[in-house]
């Protein structure tokens, strides 16, 4: 049977005493959740050695977001796999699609990277997924199999057993289309083919994450679907100590002023986000200052402390509530959205 796991993406988002209240706040919360499921927290370089220590004690892996493709030397800004592993990383995230849009990764430099962190003990979290023209174009299937062919297929069958697989819909991922359940079932399904043409059965044991936006709504049929083995997310590894009644409470609680607020606001577009509310498009006040220490939220703007966050399919419609200022940290449009 394959493992199940749950990976929270932070990319650059806390700071170091940030990450670690989060951490613990996974920690606190992991016993609700079956023990078949692998829990794994990917902070930020500056917090590994310090959410390590929140992690000890628990079964909660940490793991990187990327590692550097030389081993050592003169890479002025570049973390060694080597590095990584003796802050006690089990995982790495290699080939997101951030990395492969921003920064140019391509397969070539995918694959040195994968070679360094198999030489360090971690396993790769390989990221593949097509973009929204290639999508359109039809071209999905081709785009991630050659993704897996040019780097997967030069493992070899040890390493292998080591991967772990992420499916990222970009297309789905900020551009208000939606992936279906069976949009990525049929993906990881064709994944898996892939992976059997060259490894046999045992692509059958390897875990593929879905690695796109989710919400409350679709997660659960999602995350259901037979070759769907988990996620691999991004803002909702922030939402920890956020359960959705808790937000709902604070939209629903008007005494709340611009100034108790983190200074930016969201709208439900989905009425089926918090089902039962009479408000499905309630602007939800993050936090308020009373409350900061039992959110375990910084009083401060809300893109600084979560950047760009992809759980609930919110979006800023650039309202204060009543009093219609946008504020700092957010300007009128400009949508955030989990």
């Amino acid at each position: 049977m394959r493992k199940k796991i749950v990976a929270g993406n932070w990319k650059m988002n806390t700071l170091p005493a940030e990450g670690v209240e989060l951490a613990k706040g996974v920690v606190a919360g992991r016993g609700e959740v079956c023990s078949c499921v692998n829990f794994i927290v990917c902070p930020p370089f500056t917090h590994l050695a310090m959410v390590a220590e929140a992690l000890k004690g628990s079964d909660v892996a940490l793991g990187a977001q990327d590692c550097a493709t030389e081993a050592k030397g003169a890479y002025t800004g570049e973390i060694a796999a080597s590095m990584i592993a003796a802050l006690g990383c089990k995982y790495v995230i290699l080939g997101h699609s951030e990395r492969r849009q921003y920064y140019g990764e391509t397969s070539a430099t995918l694959n040195k990277k994968m070679a360094q962190a198999y030489a360090n003990g971690l396993i790769p979290i390989y990221c593949v997924g097509e973009n929204l023209d290639e999508r359109e174009a039809g071209k999905h299937f081709d785009v991630v199999k050659a993704q897996i062919e040019e780097v997967v297929y030069n493992l070899t069958e040890e390493q292998y057993k080591n991967l772990v697989i992420a499916y990222e819909p970009v297309w789905a991922i900020g551009t208000g289309k939606t992936a279906s359940a069976e949009q990525a079932q049929e993906i990881h399904a064709y994944i898996r083919q892939v992976l059997a043409a060259k490894f046999g059965a045992a692509a059958q044991e390897t875990a593929i994450l879905y690695g796109g936006s989710c919400k409350p709504s679709n997660a659960a049929e999602i995350f259901a679907k037979e070759d769907v083995d988990g996620g691999l997310i991004g803002g909702t590894g922030l939402l920890v100590a956020f359960p959705a009644e808790q937000l709902l409470a604070l939209a629903e609680d008007e005494s709340l002023g611009r100034d108790d607020q983190v200074g930016v606001f969201v709208r439900l577009h989905e009425p089926d986000l918090f089902p039962g509310t009479a408000r499905p498009d309630a602007h939800l006040r993050v936090v308020r200052a009373s409350a900061r220490d039992e959110y375990r939220i910084p009083r401060r703007p809300a893109r600084q402390y979560f950047g760009e966050i992809r759980c609930f399919e919110l979006e800023h419609e650039g309202s204060w509530g009543k009093g219609g200022n946008t504020g700092e940290g957010n300007p009128a449009g400009e949508g955030v959205s989990l």
